[in-house]
């Protein structure tokens, strides 16, 4: 499914279904990514979830970090690594992948490899 730039992309508005990025917890008998459910709605007002996996070998420094802090998706990864992280739409109801036209995503490192 395709759809225009009427899409809200709100991760304060969604909950963590599973997080095992990497398979590495802490709910390692889910999938191995990180699932944002109910991460927006399309302008048609069907929700759609965000999921995150790795594609490339995935080193955290505390796993049961990932997830959520207010507004914002978050990521844990070891100061002495890097990961590269594929980033998938799909809709809620069916899971069918979902292409964005346009979508504005911004990266933050708060904390800076600090504790």
């Amino acid at each position: 499914m395709s759809y225009g730039h009427e899409v809200n992309l709100n991760l304060g508005n969604s909950s963590i279904a599973h997080s095992n990025l990497g398979g590495m917890g802490p709910d390692t008998t889910a999938p191995q990514e990180l699932l944002y459910r109910h991460a927006g709605t399309t302008s048609e007002g069907r929700q759609f979830d965000l999921k995150v996996s790795n594609i490339s070998k995935y080193t955290p420094r505390k796993p049961d970090r990932n997830g959520l802090s207010g507004r914002f998706g978050i990521v844990n990864v070891d100061s002495s690594s890097f990961v590269r992280l594929r980033f998938m739409f799909v809709d809620s109801e069916y899971g069918e992948p979902l292409v964005m036209d346009q979508l504005y995503f911004s990266v933050f490192d708060i904390d800076e490899g600090q504790e």
